[in-house]
């Protein structure tokens, strides 16, 4: 079941909802555009009846829903579709193909990160979200004269046909570089990722 809203719709249910605003960031939200007329109380009769949650299992916007629990989260990944349209590299020159995997990875080495790997496993969720199927070759930690680990490295490759026909191949790597303590590195790292 696919359920699409308009804003006026959304904004009906807002406020039915008490317009509840303290999302729980750890979810993301599920954005929605106007397709069609649907009554406004259709979302919340179906996640109530059919599926046993409450107001108080997510927040809603004019725009979007944000699950406040793993349970609505699994529930709303069921009922919307919140993934982007897949990105075909088949038919595209390498430097292309090339061009478009990089924007991607680009995306998700800013900032520092101290999440135990959780920012490299949502890189590679990303690229799988876009219809890009990275296969991991190895990993590997680099240490310090102490034996430390001071940084990790990954390296993957990305098949896929060019425009000429031919079986092409993407090399990748991620670095996860420390950036915490001397006695721990890897408690914060930032990420170095590439395509070629």
């Amino acid at each position: 079941m696919k359920i699409i809203l308009n804003k006026t719709q959304w904004q009906s249910i807002g406020k039915q909802a008490g317009w509840m605003k303290k999302a729980n960031s750890e979810f993301p939200e599920y954005k929605f555009h106007s397709r069609g007329e649907l009554d406004s109380n259709l979302l919340l009769d179906t996640l109530e009846q059919e599926y046993g949650i409450s107001f108080r299992d997510y927040d809603l916007s004019p725009t979007g829903i944000k699950a406040k629990n793993h349970k609505t989260e699994q529930i709303l990944n069921r009922l919307f579709t919140t993934t982007p349209e897949p990105i075909v590299l088949n038919g595209m020159t390498k430097q292309k193909a090339t061009r478009i995997v990089n924007n991607i990875l680009s995306t998700h080495s800013k900032g520092l990160f101290s999440d135990n790997w959780g920012a490299i496993t949502n890189l590679f969720k990303t690229l799988r979200a876009n219809g890009i199927d990275a296969d991991i070759t190895s990993s590997q930690y680099s240490h310090t004269t102490e034996g430390i680990p001071n940084s990790k490295k990954w390296r993957f490759e990305i098949d896929f046909m060019n425009d000429k026909g031919r079986p092409t191949k993407l090399f990748g790597v991620v670095i996860a570089a420390g950036a915490g303590s001397v006695e721990d590195p890897l408690d914060r790292y930032d990420i170095t990722a590439y395509v070629s």
